[in-house]
């Protein structure tokens, strides 16, 4: 099996968009991590969850991988990407990994003010809040000092 990353970006100077495709996984002789970097594309589809699971499952088979080659995804959390990720999961059983950095950069960037826009998140739909912990609240508002209220 097989962990994929993938991430997709709009070039600033063109206005194309792109998307790179890797595979790590454990070599059965040696044991060792082995990376194999698939390459970076053009990207023709819509920027929606449906154009960019068809486009994974093009690349996929291009490689000749097949649903049970693959055990997760990590990609960064936009809406798009996520959802895409949810059907995989839902369809084909490849399951969701975010982005740690992504994650990171994004906090921070909220965390200074640098986000203009609210997050919206459907927690029974997306697989990050399954984390079998029932204590965790989003709707909790911060004290002056920013730590949740209820610390």
């Amino acid at each position: 099996w097989a962990h994929a990353t993938t991430d997709m970006w709009t070039a600033r100077h063109s206005g194309d968009a792109y998307s790179s495709l890797a595979l790590r996984f454990a070599d059965p002789q040696t044991g060792e991590l082995e990376t194999l970097k698939l390459g970076v594309v053009k990207f023709f589809g819509a920027h929606t969850a449906v154009g960019i699971k068809e486009h994974l499952e093009s690349r996929f088979q291009e490689f000749g991988l097949t649903n049970s080659d693959i055990a997760s995804i990590a990609t960064d959390s936009g809406a798009n990407v996520r959802q895409c990720c949810i059907d995989l999961a839902k369809e084909k059983g490849i399951d969701w990994v975010p982005c740690i950095n992504h994650g990171l950069h994004n906090s921070s960037r909220y965390a200074f003010g640098l986000v203009d826009e609210d997050i919206e998140v459907n927690e029974e739909e997306d697989p990050i809040f399954d984390n079998g912990c029932d204590e965790f609240q989003l709707d909790e508002e911060p004290d002056e000092e920013g730590a949740p209220a209820s610390a």
